[in-house]
């Protein structure tokens, strides 16, 4: 009995040492240092998600706009001929880019979400 319960004392102690003499003390600070560099460069990387995001929101919404009012128009003349190809190109050329850029934005959303999981949870 007595052997175990100067184990862990003897165990501690050796810790203590251990860390004494490998200047732990300096890598502590040090890790607090670059820790705060990334939250920085984390808050750096967000503000320009943000801005991408707010960007790449009112692009989708003047290009939905845009693309909605073709459509209604496009609709008021059904009865004339049909579209020439060159403007069904460009209807599906608009389509595409509402497309792509509603993409982007799910990825910089996707992105902007990961970093805040991160910074609200760091792992030290």
């Amino acid at each position: 009995m007595r052997r175990s319960s100067a184990l862990p004392t003897v165990l501690a102690t050796a810790l203590a040492l251990v860390l004494a003499a490998s200047g732990c003390g300096y890598r502590i600070v040090r890790n607090s240092d670059v820790t705060a560099r990334r939250f920085a460069q984390d808050s750096a990387a967000m503000s320009n998600l943000r801005t991408q995001l707010v960007t790449l929101q009112t692009r989708c919404r003047a290009d939905s706009v845009r693309l909605e009012s073709m459509l209604v128009a496009q609709r008021a003349t059904a009865s004339l001929p049909p579209l020439t190809p060159e403007a069904d190109s460009l209807l599906r050329a608009r389509t595409l880019e509402v497309a792509t850029l509603k993409d982007q934005l799910a990825k910089v959303s996707a992105e902007l979400e990961r970093i805040k999981r991160r910074l609200s949870n760091p792992r030290g």
